[in-house]
């Protein structure tokens, strides 16, 4: 809970299922290898501990909905079904609204939170 506002930006995260390690969110997937069964989980990741790369190049592909140069970088949000995602980018990056695009993310860097408690779930 605390995640969802603590930072600037805030953490990102998706609500989706845990089966047979994978998390599924609409046409996610993400690879979890130690993650639990769950019918109700969330992912998150903090918009530094990940990349803008090509489409179908990252761990999921969303549409650029803005681009905002803040000086030291630049934070890209993109649209996935609706929820933002931010990154922060290098203060040179440059891409276009409206393109879509990859977000990597190492699994090291993604955070398992149980849907039903919010409670985080260790990943090994």
């Amino acid at each position: 809970f605390v995640d969802g506002f603590m930072g600037s930006p805030p953490m990102n995260f998706l609500n989706g299922v845990v089966a047979d390690g994978v998390f599924n969110f609409g046409d996610v997937k993400v690879n979890l290898a130690s993650a639990p069964d769950t019918a109700k989980a969330t992912i998150g990741f903090r918009p530094e501990d990940c990349q803008i790369v090509k489409a179908g190049k990252g761990v999921l592909d969303a549409e650029v909905y803005t681009v905002e140069m803040t000086g030291d970088m630049v934070l890209v949000t993109l649209r996935l079904e609706g929820m933002p995602q931010v990154v922060k980018m290098h203060k040179d990056f440059e891409i276009e609204s409206g393109v879509v695009a990859g977000i990597s993310v190492q699994e090291a860097n993604l955070y398992l939170f149980d849907g039903a408690t919010g409670e985080r779930v260790r990943l090994s």
